[in-house]
């Protein structure tokens, strides 16, 4: 129910009384945001409210009673924001650490994409499986189950598993009892079931008849590794639903890429059917719409699906929920923070946070130097960035952490702290206070953190002058410290292992003599992608019309980083008056990655820095804006002179700790890419010559680097080598070993670059 109605509450079934001892029903649940503008329009669907959702609520009920017989199976449909698990695992992991751990639910057998992932446990399959998916990789059968994904044994011995871990999360740990979902047919063969190095059993799936089959096991509560293996013949998995005993609520995630509604039409009705009412589900939601492309029949196939969901179970209540598309965004009327006399905005922060809000828990010291000269406040006025959720939150308050700067007499960085990224309070001190911020005007301090995962710790960067970078933190002296000559703009980092205690102060990056003349680092911002630390640099031209935009860094460590491409921005600025001349990187902590494109949003603004931005005609706008890219292509390495010899790219020595080899690259007008392996002393290894090599052409994301006499790089795991690429009209962006079998997927035919480019205006 939206937050701003009154949910029905749960109760008992009514043809069966409650036993008289039965406790009364209590509920703990954050506070709702009583905000109606969150909550979204209704879908033109018809609403048939508590009365669908009674039979769940009732079984709900019975759950947190604790006088349930079963668990509460909830299976939750959508695209690739389903098929990572985050909005599904986190669900799982509200619910079971709150009511009681019930295992993993269902997952589909192996990994039919490399970033189909699981929270809370491992699995996969060997490459002796063909992956089978009714959006991308249809079976031509049409044969998926009701997850929409199955499995096909190409070969004896086929092997796919899944095992517990025990260094993720409180939950998912062990589980009692599995169920192996197959099919059985008239070509069918034999897999064996085997846990913990034990065979259980030899399921035989040849029959008369194609139908589903469902083989339960029950095992020791214990940590466990499961592993299904093809003996002969033909085998079709569709996947394992892991459980524990113990009622609580179970949470299934069925997402499949690129899915949307016309794509279920086309399934065998049959095996969908008997698989999801074998399932039980007590609640059905359905997230899809993203990659919905003829609007004019989603009513119509949508329809279908929901009779698909009804024909095997006719009860189950389903929630259509509509998806995030990361690129059209709201601004609703919050009322949380007063402005001007007004609560009709989405403001969620301002200056008054400091006195009318502080935080709960303590951050940085809790004393502060108070400059000689405090600030004049420019009305309610706050910077605000870089909003994380706390991976380690101490209590409620802390959920989602972000940093600030206030316009009074604390200047310095804050940190504000939220238990719902809507309410947010801020420190009653500064953590950091630089001596420019004592002893002159202060700092508008754009600043950014994340929490690095290698590093345990919240990495933080800070624009300061350079005038104090062997003393970045203020003292009583500093009061009387006279302003600095030239205020120029550059960047410091610091660590903290609690937000409160900040060590490793160091000045790492400045513009230099290799950048243009008067030029400034105005922001900067980062966050690990595929293990290295990518930097975007704001740079500030300050001569007139003075334009910004960002360009690359790189960094192995986090503090020391490379410029990448120096001087070729990575987001140009638009033309003068277009809404990004001003183009500045957000403090996005984490990549976000959806079907293979990356989303980087960043701050607009149409004007030059100087512009007078007051009155009520004024010109000037600013907002945010996005860009995107196909996965790993911020940069290239590419072929000069059409007709030349092949360009050719040598490679570092290093040490082959993963068997596969993938290539993100394009080539075009019959131009191809070929890969040597030589030694460390550039000396060619027999099998892995550029005579033998097969040529890599086309565009694509993962293309396999492989030889006439070896599919990958298995025979040299261990040892030191260089990689040679020989090219003709082909560009490198990418370069991955790993140790998963990556799916080719689309390859286009050549590559066609963008003319006008990511920032020229675009008619719509």
């Amino acid at each position: 129910p939206a937050a701003s109605t009154s949910a029905q509450t749960p109760t008992a079934s009514a043809s069966v009384a409650p036993p008289p001892a039965c406790p009364d029903l209590a509920v703990e649940l954050p506070p709702l945001i009583s905000v109606p503008a969150l909550d979204p329009a209704q879908p033109e669907v018809v609403d048939e409210g508590d009365v669908v959702m009674q039979s769940f609520y009732e079984k709900a009920a019975r759950v947190l009673r604790k006088n349930a017989t079963d668990h509460v199976r909830i299976g939750v449909y959508g695209d690739s924001n389903m098929t990572m698990d985050y909005q599904t695992g986190e669900m799982r992991r509200v619910l079971q650490t709150r009511y009681g751990d019930a295992g993993h639910g269902f997952l589909a057998a192996g990994r039919p994409w490399g970033w189909y992932l699981h929270r809370d446990i491992k699995h996969d399959a060997d490459g002796r499986w063909i992956a089978y998916d009714v959006s991308t990789d249809r079976a031509p059968d049409s044969v998926y189950g009701f997850a929409n994904i199955s499995m096909k044994s190409k070969e004896a011995n086929a092997l796919s598993w899944l095992e517990t871990v025990d260094d993720k999360h409180e939950i998912g740990r062990t589980f009692s009892r599995f169920e192996v979902y197959a099919l059985e047919q008239p070509a069918g063969g034999a897999f064996t079931v085997t846990i913990d190095g034990t065979l259980l059993d030899t399921v035989e799936t040849k029959a008369d008849a194609r139908k589903p089959i469902f083989r339960a096991y029950d095992v020791k509560d214990t940590p466990h590794r499961l592993e299904l293996r093809a003996k002969a013949g033909n085998v079709r998995l569709f996947g394992t639903a892991v459980e524990r005993s113990g009622p609580s609520f179970v949470v299934d995630s069925l997402g499949v890429g690129a899915l949307n509604a016309e794509q279920l039409q086309y399934v065998d009705k049959d095996v969908h059917r008997a698989t999801l009412a074998h399932r039980k589900y007590d609640l059905i939601l359905d997230m899809t719409g993203t990659n919905m492309f003829a609007l004019e029949f989603h009513p119509k196939w949508m329809k279908n699906v929901i009779a698909m969901y009804r024909s095997a179970l006719p009860d189950v209540p389903i929630l259509l929920v509509s998806p995030p598309d990361l690129g059209h965004w709201d601004k609703p009327d919050l009322g949380v923070v007063e402005v001007a006399g007004r609560r009709d905005h989405n403001i969620v922060f301002n200056s008054d946070m400091v006195p009318q809000s502080p935080t709960t828990l303590s951050y940085g010291p809790d004393r502060f130097i108070v400059p000689t000269t405090p600030m004049t406040p420019q009305g309610k006025k706050a910077f605000f960035w870089a909003v994380n959720k706390h991976p380690r939150p101490r209590d409620p308050s802390e959920k989602y952490i972000a940093l600030a700067i206030v316009q009074d007499h604390r200047r310095g960085a804050h940190i504000a702290a939220s238990p719902d990224g809507v309410r947010w309070s801020c420190s009653a001190a500064p953590f950091w206070q630089t001596p420019h911020d004592v002893s002159s005007k202060g700092d508008d301090c754009l600043m950014h953190v994340f929490f690095d995962e290698a590093k345990q710790k919240w990495a933080l960067y800070r624009r300061i002058v350079p005038e104090f970078s062997e003393r970045m933190i203020a003292d009583d002296r500093d009061r009387e410290r006279a302003g600095v000559d030239r205020y120029y703009r550059s960047y410091s980092y610091a660590e903290s292992e609690d937000l409160k205690e900040w060590k490793n102060h160091q000045f790492i990056l400045a513009m230099d003599a290799d950048d243009p003349a008067d030029t400034e680092l105005y922001q900067f911002a980062c966050h690990k992608f595929a293990g290295i630390y990518v930097g975007y640099v704001s740079v500030y031209h300050l001569r007139r019309p003075q334009p910004i935009d960002i360009h690359l860094a790189t960094s192995r460590d986090g503090i020391h980083f490379t410029r990448v491409c120096r001087g070729t921005p990575f987001i140009p600025s638009g033309p003068l008056g277009y809404y990004d001349y001003m183009a500045m990187a957000c403090s996005q902590p984490k990549p976000i990655v959806v079907n293979d494109t990356v989303y980087i949003y960043y701050a607009a603004l149409n004007f030059p820095h100087d512009a007078d931005t007051s009155g009520e005609n004024s010109y000037c706008t600013g907002g945010a804006a996005l860009a995107t890219l196909k996965r790993d292509r911020f940069i290239s390495l590419e072929t000069g002179v059409a007709d030349a010899e092949p360009c050719r790219v040598i490679t570092k020595p290093f040490g082959v700790r993963h068997p596969r080899l993938y290539l993100n690259a394009a080539t075009w007008q019959k131009g191809s890419i070929r890969a040597e392996v030589l030694t460390r002393d550039w000396q060619p290894i027999a099998g892995f010559t550029e005579a033998e090599a097969k040529e890599i052409q086309g565009d694509a994301l993962d293309h396999p680097v492989q030889w006439a006499s070896n599919a990958d790089l298995s025979k040299l795991l261990g040892r030191e080598i260089r990689l040679k690429f020989s090219m003709t009209r082909a560009r490198i962006h990418a370069m991955t070993l790993s140790n998963d079998q990556r799916r080719l997927g689309e390859v286009e035919a050549e590559y066609r670059p963008d003319p006008q480019g990511d920032s020229s205006p675009k008619l719509n």
